[in-house]
């Protein structure tokens, strides 16, 4: 009967093992970073859009208020 073990294999095979679990690890933390990104990146686009709509909703109570006072006059 004859084995034959190669030593390096026997070092290197669980550092390998290792290494590629944590670049699946990191993988995964790229993949909920840009989720979040873009998560708060519309978050950001909806807070500008409501901002622009409270804008706007001043803008003609303003000037409902100026053409009544206009009128009046």
């Amino acid at each position: 009967m004859f084995a034959s073990f190669n030593l390096s294999d026997a070092i290197f095979q669980p550092l390998a093992a290792q290494q590629r679990w944590g670049a699946r690890e990191q993988a995964a933390s790229v993949t909920r970073n840009n989720v979040l990104l873009d998560v708060s990146l519309a978050y950001l686009e909806l807070v500008r859009a409501a901002q622009d709509v409270a804008i706007v909703v001043e803008v003609r109570d303003r000037m409902s208020e100026l053409a009544r006072i206009t009128g009046a006059y």
